[in-house]
């Protein structure tokens, strides 16, 4: 082992070409262990078995425990964020909007006539919603005998079954899901 080719070849940064390797690993396993070896030999040879008798590392008592539970903390927390966001954006976009109403009321107006706009608006809000209480269950009142009890059996199973599908489409995003064994 004295060819400087194997030296060269032990001491290279560059990978070997797997010919390379096969002829290297060849030649040292060719050598008697004693003094005549390089240093070099010596210490490949120690190194490989140290590689080959080391026992595989496992992961910490617990580990994919933590990793699970942190991670459906994460999808929980960033589901929290995206909701908050969303929040945040529709009072932004509704304080926009009623700022794009009310402001150009504010330039002519003093603060006891919009009072007393917006007290009127709240008086005739609630007026129509009387109006379209009235309205309904005149409605309701009215139409039963004049639409076959089949129909309406119709209708409230379908809005039965509307509100469950809503109902489970808000759970499926809301509810975090979590990490399944």
């Amino acid at each position: 082992m004295k060819s400087q080719s194997f030296d060269d070849w032990i001491l290279a940064d560059d990978p070997l070409s797997p010919e390379q390797e096969s002829t290297l690993k060849k030649a040292i396993a060719s050598l008697p262990l004693g003094e005549n070896q390089t240093p070099w030999v010596r210490s490949f040879q120690q190194v490989e078995h140290v590689f080959k008798s080391a026992p595989l590392a496992a992961p910490a008592v617990g580990f994919s425990g933590r990793w699970q539970s942190h991670l459906a903390e994460k999808k929980a927390r960033h589901q929290r964020l995206m909701i908050g966001l969303g929040a945040l954006l529709a009072i932004a976009s509704g304080t926009v909007i009623g700022l794009a109403i009310f402001i150009p009321q504010l330039e002519t107006v003093s603060i006891a006539q919009l009072a007393n706009s917006l007290i009127s608006s709240l008086v005739i809000l609630t007026a129509r919603v009387y109006q379209i209480r009235l309205l309904a269950s005149y409605i309701f009142r009215e139409l039963p005998p004049v639409v076959p009890i089949v129909l309406w059996v119709g209708i409230a199973t379908s809005m039965s079954l509307f509100t469950l599908a809503w109902v489970y489409t808000m759970w499926r995003i809301i509810i975090p899901k979590g990490i399944k064994a």
